[in-house]
């Protein structure tokens, strides 16, 4: 009985076995190539550039900030004008600061979305040229270098539209 129950259970998985040796997969990690993606350094120094004045006249306040603190006790004649200038000075400092990093945060998810847009492109590209039946984007907890493409992916990026 035990071995009909054997025959009948390799035979079911004989055309499964089959179908699996005649799919072509291929996986990207996705992180990888958007950290070493030309776009990604290209946009990196764009938000930067786009971001530098804004930081540049943060600097200054806060030199303003130091420089009045320090001043504060040196000189007891105007000390209670000074303090309400450095008060204002530090809540202009403060909000100055957060709407920096919100902007910024938003322009970086900007270029993030743009750049993930991009290595889907390419990823689709790979695959269809190169007869993949699938291609997985997603964090795996293993992959093997066989069906790694992360690299023809960055190849494809760095090769430009």
């Amino acid at each position: 009985m035990l071995k009909v129950l054997a025959v009948l259970f390799s035979i079911a998985l004989a055309p499964a076995t089959a179908f699996a040796q005649q799919l072509k997969i291929g996986y990207v990690d996705v992180i990888r190539v958007m950290e070493q993606s030309p776009q990604a350094a290209a946009a990196d120094k764009r938000i930067r550039s786009e971001f530098e004045p804004r930081d540049a006249e943060l600097q200054k306040l806060r030199d303003r900030v130091r420089k009045l603190e320090d001043e504060e006790g040196k000189d007891a004649a105007g000390h209670a004008e000074r303090e309400r200038e450095l008060f204002a000075l530090k809540r202009q400092l403060k909000r100055a600061s957060q709407e920096l990093r919100e902007d910024y945060n938003i322009r970086r998810n900007e270029e993030l979305q743009s750049l993930r847009k991009l290595v889907e492109q390419a990823s689709i590209e790979v695959g269809r040229s190169e007869g993949y039946d699938l291609v997985l984007e997603a964090v795996a907890i293993y992959a093997s270098d066989r069906i790694d493409i992360s690299e023809k992916i960055l190849k494809r990026l760095q090769a430009g539209p």
